[in-house]
């Protein structure tokens, strides 16, 4: 993460959670972050599901993993679904006609590409510094 992000600890105070909470995914419980759960299993208690599977109680935001309370030991696998889950929850929401109204211009996708990938063109600018011991 450090070299993704450019990061030299000696530096700059890095963002650190090594507590079990967070390596148990089980953040979201700590910081009251809540989520409609899946309806097969949260029923149709208002409380627990409110249309969408992992929508926050933020209206149209969608969260997955830790930030939903994700199960642990998960790991990439794990990742990988709760994602998944949540993709096709929020493409969901679109296809309903919720998000109608909001305007997107090409100009914003390509900025949110390209904040999106930087972690990896970081890296792979910087890899082999990185593994000389410079940072």
């Amino acid at each position: 993460l450090w070299a993704a992000t450019d990061i030299d600890p000696k530096y700059i105070n890095p963002e650190l959670t090594t507590s079990e909470p967070y390596v148990m995914g089980s953040h979201a419980t700590g910081c009251g972050a809540w989520c409609s759960g899946p309806e097969d299993i949260s029923g149709n208690i208002p409380e627990y599901y409110w249309g969408y599977n992992r929508m926050t109680t933020v209206d149209g935001l969608f969260g997955a993993g830790d930030s939903v309370g994700g199960t642990p030991h998960a790991f990439s696998s794990g990742s990988f679904t709760e994602g998944r889950l949540s993709a096709k929850a929020a493409c969901k929401y679109i296809d309903d006609g919720k998000a109608n109204g909001i305007n997107i211009n090409q100009k914003q996708i390509d900025d949110r590409k390209e904040e999106i990938y930087r972690p990896l063109e970081t890296y792979t600018i910087g890899r082999n510094e990185i593994v000389g011991g410079t940072v």
